[in-house]
């Protein structure tokens, strides 16, 4: 399905869901278009839900390659990034690591209100902007017959 992002503005933070398979293509795409967003490199507060991603296709390589993306727009010494994961995988902690590389303020966490807390952001908010994320992906699809 892919990942989807906004800019959440009553909560200045900006959410990404990443919902069913994720591919190396993909990712890096969004993150291409991410840095190109005026509104995404303001943003100090940010939040990933990976927890209804397939990432198995994903590599620690995969986790580098995009943070040398982000590194071309520098600036990220204020900025929290809250990553959500069920299971906690090795995946996320590989960006964790890779970005707080680059000064991110970086941490994985298993509960969205846990994380949502962290970045002082209203959790019902949160959800809600997920869950539309979440539909917005889920309408890519196409529709069997």
């Amino acid at each position: 399905m892919g990942i989807a992002h906004r800019h959440v503005e009553s909560e200045d933070l900006i959410v990404t869901v990443w919902h069913g398979t994720v591919t190396w293509e993909e990712w890096a795409a969004v993150a291409r278009r991410q840095v190109d967003e005026p509104n995404w490199s303001h943003g100090v507060r940010r939040l990933t839900d990976a927890r209804s991603a397939d990432t198995s296709a994903l590599t620690p390589d995969h986790a580098d390659a995009i943070s040398a993306i982000y590194a071309e727009t520098g600036g990220f010494s204020e900025v929290q990034l809250a990553i959500v994961a069920d299971d906690m995988s090795a995946l996320a902690e590989n960006v964790r690591r890779s970005l707080n590389a680059l000064g991110l303020t970086t941490l994985v966490f298993n509960r969205l209100e846990v994380a949502c807390a962290w970045l002082d952001a209203d959790p019902d908010i949160t959800a809600d902007a997920i869950g539309d994320l979440r539909a917005e992906l889920d309408a890519r699809l196409p529709r069997l017959v």
